[in-house]
């Protein structure tokens, strides 16, 4: 063990050999800082330049070397396109029956591909038994028609950039007045038994359902917006009316239960670029606001214009479709479909 004396001398020389580290680094620092006055930093790095005492030697810029070969970039100018006209056009194109949509479908392509690009062409979807001629989530598939086929023929339109119109019952549908009740009209006999009544006209049985019922504004709101997402651009309600019999039992306005149901339509599915048709009992047929048309059948080519007059719809030309079968030039001042086979 160190005695008294001994660590007495340890210390002291700690003490001398701490302060001459201190010295050496404040005499580097120093030097560092003295230097730093001739350092030149170029291109090829740091240079130590002496060129007197407390002389600044001019620094030299450093710049990128100059390239001997030039690289040219060719790039083709182009104009940007204008959007597509949210404008509605008149028009003028074809239809096809749910007839023609069974069997093989080559011969319809083939017709349809020697038309112009934009050339309307409507098609129907749905029968009054309720049954979808397309793969719909909604409803039940047609056995009449090749769902395969059909959903191929939308996407030949689709892909063909046609104006495809998609035609349907409004209120005949028996699949789903059969398992929605409250929504269809009753049969004035069975009132107190609540059951609907049944139209047998065409041969075909069929329910009409209730305009005034949320729950047949919301089924037809989901085929619209169903048919939206398969690319259609238009779709068309016929049978949009009241039955033409006494049997069923209705208390209410009929033309303004019409009136309200159409409106709603037309405010929850058109938009800019997406109308919503209907097809009237007769030309007075009151249009809602927005993007909508008035579709009529069987009208002579010489009552055309009186027909129009009887409209009195803003627009006619673009608002209002004859279905046509003749090519009678009175139905061209106006839209018109006429059947796909006089395409040719």
């Amino acid at each position: 063990m160190l005695s008294y004396r001994s660590r007495r001398a340890l210390r002291r020389l700690g003490k001398f050999f701490l302060v001459l580290a201190l010295l050496a680094a404040v005499g580097i620092l120093c030097w560092f800082l003295w230097l730093n006055r001739y350092v030149v930093y170029t291109k090829d790095g740091v240079q130590f330049v002496f060129g007197g005492p407390g002389e600044f030697q001019p620094g030299q810029l450093a710049g990128t070397e100059s390239v001997e070969n030039t690289i040219y970039v060719e790039y083709e100018q182009t104009v940007p396109t204008e959007p597509p006209s949210t404008e509605m056009k008149q028009l003028s194109g074809y239809y096809i029956t749910a007839d023609e949509l069974k069997g093989d479908l080559t011969q319809l392509k083939q017709q349809i591909s020697q038309l112009p690009k934009g050339t309307p062409i409507m098609l129907d979807v749905k029968n009054i038994r309720g049954e979808f001629f397309y793969s719909s989530y909604v409803g039940n598939p047609a056995s009449s028609v090749s769902q395969t086929a059909i959903d191929d023929l939308i996407a030949f339109l689709r892909d063909g950039d046609y104006y495809i119109i998609a035609r349907l019952p409004a209120f005949r549908d028996y699949d789903f007045g059969r398992k929605n009740v409250a929504c269809g009209l009753m049969d004035i006999d069975k009132v107190h038994l609540v059951a609907l009544w049944m139209d047998i006209s065409d041969g075909v049985a069929t329910y009409w359902l209730n305009p005034d019922k949320e729950g047949t504004v919301q089924y037809l709101v989901r085929i619209v917006t169903e048919l939206r997402t398969w690319g259609f651009d238009e779709v068309l309600f016929y049978d949009f009316r009241f039955p033409d019999t006494d049997q069923i039992y209705y208390t209410g306005d009929k033309a303004a239960a019409l009136a309200t149901c159409a409106q709603t339509l037309v405010t929850a599915c058109s938009s800019e670029t997406f109308t919503v048709s209907f097809t009237g009992a007769d030309p007075t047929f009151p249009l809602p606001e927005g993007r909508c048309r008035l579709y009529l059948d069987n009208v002579a080519a010489e009552n055309v214009l009186l027909t129009v007059e009887q409209a009195g719809i803003t627009d006619p030309k673009l608002r209002m479709v004859f279905f046509a079968d003749t090519n009678d030039t009175r139905y061209d001042e106006y839209g018109v479909l006429r059947p796909l086979d006089m395409a040719r």
